[in-house]
């Protein structure tokens, strides 16, 4: 939490500028990481995925992590720049689709399937807020969601994973142990706070 705290007041002196003008660089950047891992001798295959790269002294770095950031600011410097013309599809929702789409295509290939979710989900949200048509991103869902489900399902590990989600309690002290435990910490707060006082 400190480490957190003094971190964002730290980003909180930077000038917007700056991140206006590291925005491509930073993408730039991260695509290149994301290229790396598949490097041999840069990239290290861990539990089955290429996901790290190799530094000096024995240290890792994870690109998948770095990418999340840089194309955060990527899109919300291209968005702020597209102004109104982000609600027409030629400028607006298909050149910042193509970007995520780009990104999500090396995740998958690594394979982190948790990972192209949450940026996919990034940037549809970053697309609505930025005033991206509904029409558009409706469309995009219901074309995606076919291609995610049958890579969701296409590995067993993952098929059991969403077992394991929906229901936790078919094994309750090995896949579904987290599950079950998170939710029942979510109940006991919900008592707490019922609670009178």
């Amino acid at each position: 939490i400190i480490v957190g705290i003094v971190t964002m007041f730290l980003f909180s002196m930077i000038n917007p500028q700056f991140w206006r003008r590291a925005a491509f660089p930073l993408m730039a950047l991260g695509m290149i990481l994301l290229a790396l891992v598949f490097v041999p001798g840069v990239g290290v295959k861990m539990g089955g995925s290429y996901r790290w790269i190799r530094l000096p002294f024995g240290f890792f770095v994870q690109p998948s992590e770095f990418i999340k950031y840089a194309l955060i600011i990527f899109l919300a410097a291209s968005l702020a720049k597209k102004g109104a013309n982000v609600r027409y599809f030629a400028t607006g929702f298909l050149p910042h689709v193509l970007v995520v789409g780009l990104v999500v295509f090396f995740i998958l290939f690594q394979p982190d399937f948790g990972t192209a979710v949450i940026i996919t989900l990034v940037g549809f949200l970053m697309l609505f807020v930025a005033g991206g048509k509904i029409q558009h991103l409706v469309g995009g869902a219901i074309l995606c969601l076919p291609f995610l489900f049958h890579t969701a399902i296409s590995a067993p590990y993952r098929l059991t994973r969403l077992k394991t989600f929906l229901d936790p309690w078919g094994d309750p002290l090995n896949a579904g142990f987290h599950v079950i435990q998170s939710l029942v910490a979510f109940g006991l707060s919900l008592i707490h706070i019922s609670e009178p006082t």
